[in-house]
């Protein structure tokens, strides 16, 4: 199969959207791993460094006092969070934008520059969509707490009801997320439009999205560990003198490193999270528009059109 065999918008079951999923990573995995490099990593590594240093002063300075705690890493440690949050969102407007110019041009793989050129506005309203679904979530924080303030004799009671609940609207948030953010980047829609498309794409989808997610997540929770448990492990073999109180602070510093150098590795995983959601948004999206199908009879009157001999060939 070539890569013009190989359609986006079109209508597929549960497995097929795993399969094409596998497939297009496949395909294109050594373009996918360039964007990474150049539009995440540097996030990634600015934010490794920022860590580290932030940890190491901590380790070093901390008198004991916890009004300190603020003091010393509170800079740093916010920036280095800052720089992972713009890493996640540069990764997914990168593969959705990489994705949506596949799609127009035929199976035709981009480059840097047709990706660098859409890149600011989209990044930008991914960082916006972040920030409105963790302002969606505080109600739902608040509304949890307060539970807990006017009910605390009831506690066993609150925890066994609350925390379901609570479980299920995280996996509804997971499928609404994988949905918003193709929606927001191929969608090309103005900032805000998103959300009721998403919504409305999301009906009577639900529970299919939210299982969905729940296997994408699995798959990159699996190799994400995997990662992790190894280069921990490396890391304590090669610290058997973490309790020297003059390593301390090396030590600590030194774990960042690993951590961060963990995270970097880790995220190219993300690659399956983000392939999914978006072979999981032209899929919905063809079965409740069915735009791809119109392209191609469009397509087809083109080269029936296009014979001067008055026979129609297709």
């Amino acid at each position: 199969m070539n890569n013009q065999e190989f359609r986006l918008r079109k209508v597929r079951d549960f497995g097929e959207r795993i399969g094409d999923t596998v497939l297009f990573l496949k395909k294109n995995w050594t373009r996918l791993l360039v964007l990474y490099a150049v539009f995440v990593i540097p996030f990634l590594l600015v934010g490794i460094i920022l860590g580290a240093n932030s940890i190491a002063d901590f380790m070093t300075k901390f008198t004991g006092n916890l009004n300190s705690v603020s003091a010393l890493m509170g800079g740093k440690l916010f920036l280095a969070f800052l720089m992972f949050l713009c890493g996640s969102a540069s990764y997914g407007t990168v593969v959705y934008l990489y994705m949506d110019e596949y799609d127009k041009n035929n199976g035709q793989m981009p480059g840097i520059q047709d990706i660098a050129n859409r890149y600011l506005k989209s990044f930008l309203y991914n960082i916006g969509y972040i920030i409105l679904l963790a302002l969606m979530m505080i109600p739902v924080v608040v509304v949890i707490s307060m539970f807990f303030v006017f009910f605390q004799s009831q506690i066993a009671v609150l925890l066994v009801l609350l925390i379901p609940v609570f479980f299920i609207l995280m996996l509804f948030a997971m499928a609404y997320a994988l949905m918003l953010f193709p929606v927001a980047i191929i969608g090309q829609g103005s900032f805000g439009s998103a959300i009721p498309v998403t919504f409305q794409l999301l009906k009577g989808k639900w529970w299919f999205s939210v299982g969905y997610a729940i296997i994408l997540f699995i798959v990159y929770y699996f190799f994400a560990l995997t990662i992790s448990t190894v280069l921990n492990l490396i890391f304590g073999l090669t610290s058997l003198n973490m309790m020297d109180p003059e390593q301390i602070s090396g030590l600590g510093k030194s774990y960042a490193y690993v951590f961060g150098l963990s995270t970097v590795i880790q995220q190219v995983f993300y690659l399956v999270i983000f392939i999914g959601g978006g072979i999981h948004y032209y899929s919905v999206h063809e079965e409740k528009m069915g735009v791809g199908l119109e392209q191609e009879i469009d397509r087809i009157g083109e080269g029936g059109r296009k014979n001067e001999g008055g026979v129609e060939t297709w």
